[in-house]
């Protein structure tokens, strides 16, 4: 029986799946990934056959709140890694959900602004607009600002929290690292620096690279091309940005919109205005 190796989960899983592949070790596996969204029972059926499950010497499987590989799939000959999915609060405190969210596919599949700001919120409730609506906006924002201290120390505890559940960690890694290097384009869609840290430390859970974070952090750079998300920045506000005295971060930095680059200001602007 052929060896396999399953990768479940989102996205995130997705991509590290693609690195997985370029490991001389697991050349000779057949590699099945089942994505843990978009996906009907019998799709995964077709994928985790008798003969892949039985076959399987690696389960790498992302342990989500609401999604879960169904205790009916059996892996009887397979070591079991498991790993969160990735995302970060902390440099987007004003996040909300998106009012006007119109899925508009080919090009907007997640509609035109996929992620919210209370603020601009607020600003569409009371119909404001142009330089009223960017007025209301910086004094708004600015007295909502959080405690930069306690957010930093409230995210710290929810991915320690997060953690316990998973065979992968990486607190230790991330939280000494986010203010000196972007690793994240939007709240939930880590960068391909972080997926190769991430995929690092998968990997070196399954004993497939070496302990060291930055050696293996290379060696996923050499095999993770296709990164998700690149195309979509969410902006970060400039007192997030000072507050946090990220290094990566000025006050001039232009965001990624599908196929514009935006300062922030602009990039608010245009949401506020947008429909």
């Amino acid at each position: 029986m052929a060896e396999s190796i399953v990768v479940f989960g989102n996205c995130q899983a997705g991509s590290i799946g693609q690195a997985i592949q370029g490991l001389p070790a697991l050349h000779h596996s057949r590699y099945v990934y089942v994505p843990s969204f978009n996906i009907t029972p019998e799709q995964v059926d077709a994928l985790l056959t008798d003969e892949v499950r039985k076959g399987c010497t690696l389960l790498f499987e992302q342990v989500m709140p609401h999604t879960a590989l169904d205790a009916k799939y059996d892996f009887p000959n397979a070591r079991r890694i498991t790993f969160a999915s990735l995302d970060l609060n902390l440099f987007w405190p004003l996040r909300a959900d998106e009012k006007r969210f119109i899925p508009e596919p080919p090009v907007h599949p997640f509609g035109r602004y996929p992620y919210g700001d209370r603020v601009i919120n607020e600003i569409l409730a009371d119909n404001l607009a142009g330089d009223d609506a960017w007025d209301y906006y910086t004094r708004r924002s600015a007295s909502l600002m959080p405690r930069f201290d306690r957010l930093w120390m409230i995210e710290r505890e929810r991915w320690l929290g997060i953690e316990k559940t998973v065979d992968v960690k990486m607190s230790d890694l991330v939280f000494p690292r986010i203010r000196h290097e972007r690793l994240f384009w939007t709240y939930n869609h880590p960068n391909r620096l972080m997926l190769c840290y991430f995929g690092g430390r998968i990997l070196q859970a399954a004993g497939l690279l070496p302990p060291d974070d930055e050696r293996a952090r290379d060696l996923m750079l050499q095999w993770l091309t296709w990164e998700f998300g690149a195309d979509y920045h969410q902006p970060i506000h400039p007192l997030v940005g000072a507050g946090f005295e990220l290094s990566w971060w000025s006050s001039n930095m232009l965001y990624r919109r599908i196929d514009v680059d935006w300062s922030f200001e602009t990039f608010v602007r245009n949401q506020i205005s947008w429909g």
